[in-house]
């Protein structure tokens, strides 16, 4: 018998890294008995355990405790005992639980595994669960089996008098069920069934079917089985080009509305974008259905209103372009006459560049919009925007100028009854001006750094008020914070330009700040609670 520290190799032609605290030799036979920190390599495969035996007449090792086998696809298998040949070819192993490389799990009293060919697993569980099975934690949903086999060559597990289990409690029964395993990207074939109970559908299964079109289109149909209500089926089909993607789906169903106790009801919702050209980007959303609740009622889709788009924009060097037209579809009856908007089309362009000095800057803004039954306004608007900004340095803080000049032609051809502002042709100019001051100060506190910056503002806004005889379409509601205290027209918008001269002042802050203050008020706080009750 001879005991010596390990690092030995087997089988010449695919050699074993072989390492151990203690290993004692039989030489009589040839075998090794290796204990403490036991450690296998060959090519991808490693075996770990607290002892391991080796016959090399055999030509197969056993090992014992803790043991851990990683093969080369990445599955983690740890078990009570493991036998297995030198070339990790022929596995055998008692109470294992694997986790495979994608997250699912097996266990098993019995695994029989002939690398490239198959996988047998007696008394097994399976889940897909993406938790710590092998500590206990209870999956969701899992699979029991009298046996389950993997067929390494189809790429398929295959699980027989099957029990599944939700929350541990059993819910269904099949004799056989067959699913890809975990290195197979796509498969056409069902998919995972769920179910809904509610007082007004009642019992609804939904058994969805994956279809493998080519290798970049492929199809989905669910269908759901209505207890009360009839019959629905989700399609959806996506594509991939090269510059491009579609993704469409569509709802069909023959089901009880509030108009009928069964209606032919139907919806589309496709999304198309593709890159074309020089930087130009093209997306369109077709949203519509045939009936006004029923997407909402069989949880399909909460909106109370489905808006389809067409827009291309583009963003080159100092230019952003966009062309955009949409239409809203209502699915309210309150608002469906009034709330139904169409823009067709919208166009914008805005160009930056520098002036003549050098922290100055140009801004030219061009924008015309068509915009009909827009809670029962119909209207055109064309607008342009020159604009010129300059920042200071001052011995104390940074000095700053904006001004610009806006121009706006509006053709409103229908309003509301009900509405105070005009019909007809309608155009003006607005000049605006600002100067300004702010001081940025930089805090240090708890290895983070926060910008606080103090800011002055004068503004004055030229023309006249036109708020009251053109509808404020696209304009905000003013609110005091940094967002927009310190832009020329608060607002935000085109429609709703209030002329006049105002003072602004305030800070604006990175968000680290706020953590600053809230770490002093914790101070503060626990000083307080502290003097009053010593205890605390």
């Amino acid at each position: 018998m001879l005991i010596t520290p390990a690092n030995f190799a087997f089988a010449a032609d695919k050699p074993i890294g072989f390492e151990a605290d203690n290993v004692v030799v039989n030489q009589a036979d040839g075998s090794l008995f290796a204990t403490g920190n036991v450690e296998l390599k060959q090519a991808n495969n490693t075996l770990r355990a607290d002892e391991v035996t080796y016959y090399r007449n055999q030509n197969k090792a056993i090992a014992r405790g803790n043991v851990v086998h990683i093969d080369g696809d990445g599955t983690v298998t740890n078990a009570a005992i493991m036998e297995l040949d030198t070339e990790f070819s022929h596995i055998l192993a008692e109470t294992i639980i694997s986790n495979f490389a994608n997250g699912e799990w097996i266990s098993a009293d019995h695994a029989d595994r002939i690398a490239g060919d198959r996988g047998i697993f007696d008394a097994s569980r399976f889940t897909p669960c993406k938790c710590d099975f092998l500590n206990g934690e209870q999956p969701l949903w899992d699979i029991k089996a009298s046996q389950s086999v993997r067929n390494e060559k189809t790429q398929t597990i295959t699980h027989y008098n099957m029990r599944m289990n939700v929350l541990n409690v059993p819910v269904g029964y099949l004799p056989f069920l067959t699913h890809p395993d975990w290195t197979v990207r796509r498969r056409s074939g069902f998919l995972t069934p769920s179910f809904i109970i509610s007082s007004d559908l009642g019992f609804t299964p939904s058994i969805p079917y994956y279809q493998i079109i080519d290798e970049t289109s492929d199809a989905e149909f669910t269908t759901y089985k209505y207890q009360y209500r009839g019959l629905g089926v989700k399609s959806r089909y996506r594509k991939l080009w090269d510059r491009a993607e579609l993704n469409a789906i569509f709802y069909t169903a023959n089901v009880e509305t509030y108009k009928k106790n069964r209606e032919l009801v139907g919806a589309v919702d496709a999304t198309y974008a593709s890159r074309i050209g020089n930087g130009w980007n093209i997306k369109a959303n077709l949203r519509r259905a045939s009936q006004d609740t029923f997407m909402r009622r069989y949880d399909f889709n909460d909106d109370t209103s489905l808006k389809s788009t067409v827009s291309a924009t583009r963003t080159i060097d100092n230019r952003y372009y966009r062309v955009e037209a949409s239409d809203r579809q209502s699915l309210l009856a309150s608002d469906k006459t009034l709330n139904e908007p169409t823009v067709l089309p919208s166009i914008f362009f805005e160009k930056t560049e520098k002036g003549w000095r050098g922290n100055q800057k140009f801004r030219t803004e061009l924008s015309a919009v068509q915009l009909d039954n827009d809670q029962g306004h119909d209207m055109a608007r064309w607008s342009g925007i020159f604009e010129v900004a300059e920042d200071f340095e001052l011995p104390l803080g940074i000095a700053n100028y904006e001004a610009n000049v806006t121009g706006n032609y509006y053709s409103i051809h229908t309003k509301p009854d009900s509405a105070a502002t005009k019909l007809g042709d309608i155009s003006f100019v607005t000049p605006a001006l600002s100067v300004g001051w702010r001081l940025p100060i930089a805090v240090v506190g708890a290895n983070r750094t926060a910008i606080f910056e103090p800011q002055a503002r004068l503004a004055f806004i030229g023309g006249k008020d036109r708020t009251s005889d053109i509808p404020n379409r696209d304009a905000s509601d003013y609110r005091i914070d940094e967002a927009n205290l310190f832009l020329l027209n608060r607002y935000q918008g085109k429609d709703y330009i209030l002329p006049g001269t105002r003072a602004d002042i305030g800070y604006r802050q990175q968000p680290t700040i706020i953590f600053l203050v809230m770490c002093l008020a914790f101070l503060v706080l626990a000083a307080a609670c502290r003097e009053k009750h010593p205890l605390a």
